[in-house]
């Protein structure tokens, strides 16, 4: 495993890899999304989209990689960038959406959805072709992430209250319902097509079976991973699954990277360095798994190689 810098790009709130080609993104608070050609040597920088006056706090591509989309911290004003022309446009608001603001959201991988956390529990489901409101959802008590299904067709939310709701995204109702064993509140969510991870206000984060959390209203963890010990709020399966990466913003070096098949958490990461990883705020891996990348609360977007894979 290899690590390497990108410049200082501001508060960083985002980074994420390019799903096609080989650019990792990294946006912040200082209103730059940063584009970074991933060579893994220097990692040049290839492009530089200011957005005036809009602090970026989250920032996705859509899933063929065509288009850039940035939500800000009080506004229910959108931008998307084009990548392929180059353009910018600034989506002012959704009809019919009673919401005071745009921030937290996620894209459905078939690139139909955009899943917009919203207030009063509420999530709601917006079509990205049209960008119309289309349906929402609703958990009881407040809304703390959300992940779709690797094919887009279900929708996985937590609350404060500590329980997960699995959605029918084209039905738009509950399919199943369970409380994420032992927590009072579940603060982060991620799943693929074997299992589903729950990150905790504590640190804990409970890993189960996805075919159990369908079947049953009380699943039990497969495994409860302590190796964090403040609020869990990042949480990404490798795309091979055979690694799940867990943080928490709120504490120096809270990076963890757990092997599934032995459910247990890889010794040697974080490798003590001199300046520590930092906060991180954002993790994501690349579409072949072949690095890691995460913004480290430094300003800084930090890059591992991931040696054993060869793609990027």
């Amino acid at each position: 495993m290899q690590t390497r810098h990108s410049p200082a790009v501001g508060t960083l709130t985002t980074v994420r890899f390019h799903p096609t080609a080989s650019v990792m993104m990294a946006a912040g608070m200082d209103e730059n999304i940063s584009l970074f050609q991933v060579d893994g040597q220097t990692n040049p920088i290839i492009q530089t989209v200011h957005l005036e006056k809009f602090p970026v706090v989250r920032a996705r591509f859509y899933p063929d990689g065509s288009t850039l989309m940035a939500t800000t911290i009080r506004s229910t004003s959108f931008y998307c960038y084009d990548m392929i022309v180059g353009s910018v446009t600034r989506v002012r608001g959704i009809r019919g959406l009673q919401e005071s603001y745009i921030r937290r959201f996620e894209l459905s991988p078939d690139g139909k959805i955009m899943a917009i956390e919203g207030t009063s529990g509420y999530t709601h489901l917006v079509s990205l072709k049209t960008t119309e409101l289309v349906g929402r959802v609703k958990v009881d008590g407040k809304i703390t992430s959300s992940a779709f299904s690797l094919d887009g067709t279900t929708l996985y939310t937590t609350s404060n209250s500590g329980e997960v709701y699995i959605w029918d995204v084209g039905m738009r109702r509950c399919i199943n319902r369970f409380p994420d064993d032992g927590s009072n509140d579940t603060t982060s969510i991620a799943v693929n097509d074997t299992y589903l991870a729950c990150g905790s206000e504590s640190g804990i984060v409970n890993v189960y079976q996805k075919d159990s959390c369908l079947q049953t209203h009380i699943p039990k963890p497969l495994k409860i991973l302590k190796g964090l010990v403040t609020s869990v709020n990042q949480l990404a399966f490798h795309p091979s699954g055979e690694m799940l990466a867990t943080a928490s913003s709120q504490k120096a070096n809270a990076l963890r990277l757990v092997h599934m098949r032995s459910l247990s958490a890889f010794s040697n990461f974080p490798a003590k360095e001199k300046k520590g990883l930092g906060r991180p705020q954002s993790l994501n891996f690349s579409p072949g798994g072949g690095y890691l990348g995460f913004a480290s609360g430094q300003g800084k977007a930090r890059l591992y190689r991931l040696k054993h894979y060869k793609n990027f």
